[in-house]
């Protein structure tokens, strides 16, 4: 385990601890003792986030080496496409409950791009024909990625 995560257990723990005691010993402190006590908490735990957490976040991500491969140059052979095309739809199917709501039949949707995953000649067709399904089903978070994979 890295340090970070090994510093945020440790201050998991300490304030779990701290708080615990404060509640513990609450009637013997009085009310306005216990209730700066535990903002003080609340304010120290905000502070460490904001001040440590960007710092290791971007500290490793910046760190990391990516291998880039983009969607043309996949392995994927042109008997393969209609495979791979199911694949992703019936994952869609699977996970997409929206579609339903935003008026779009996912079974129309499947027959109407197996036809032209079927007519791809090459990569390229391939890959546009499947961002165009993604693009059909209207929302901002589906798409074909051109990063595949990372290394460290």
């Amino acid at each position: 385990m890295n340090t970070f995560l090994w510093a945020q257990i440790l201050c998991l723990i300490i304030t779990i601890g701290a708080s615990v005691y404060i509640y513990i010993k609450r009637k013997k402190l009085g009310f306005w003792t216990v209730s700066i006590l535990y903002l003080l908490i609340l304010g120290g735990t905000i502070y460490i986030a904001v001040k440590n957490y960007p710092k290791y976040w971007f500290g490793y991500h910046l760190t990391m080496k990516p291998e880039k491969q983009f969607v043309l140059e996949q392995n994927i052979e042109p008997n393969e496409y209609m495979d791979d095309f199911k694949e992703i739809c019936d994952i869609v199917e699977k996970h997409y409950s929206l579609a339903e709501y935003k008026g779009i039949s996912l079974k129309s949707l499947r027959n109407k791009y197996s036809i032209k995953v079927k007519n791809a000649k090459d990569s390229r067709e391939y890959f546009l024909a499947i961002q165009q399904y993604f693009s059909e089903l209207r929302n901002s978070h589906t798409y074909l990625i051109s990063l595949v994979s990372t290394k460290n």
